[in-house]
């Protein structure tokens, strides 16, 4: 598929759904901020964290894509906070690493 957008043969909505919902279902981090997730003890849709949320836009503008901001405001009227995303990611690596000692 990465190929495949490459050669411009795909589009790279395609990419970014297969592999982040893939990364999500494993319960790892997503690449390209594609997927959302409802929290219930917030009672609100966050963006599922995501790989080195700081260089999210240089992953997204590789293949093609708008920012993740422009992605988000767009798609879910939502707004993109990379500092709250920084500590969402961390926080999600320690539960993650907790979990599987």
């Amino acid at each position: 598929m990465r190929q495949a957008v490459k050669d411009k043969k795909l589009e790279p909505r395609f990419l970014v759904r297969a592999e982040d919902r893939i990364a999500t279902e494993r319960g790892d981090l997503q690449i390209y901020g594609g997927q959302m997730k409802y929290y219930p003890e917030t009672k609100s849709f966050n963006l599922w964290p995501v790989f080195e949320p700081e260089n999210i836009d240089k992953r997204r503008t590789a293949i093609g894509l708008d920012s993740i901001a422009i992605f988000l405001k767009n798609r879910f009227d939502f707004e993109w906070n990379l500092e709250e995303q920084i500590k969402r990611t961390e926080e999600f690596i320690l539960a993650k690493n907790k979990a599987n000692r």
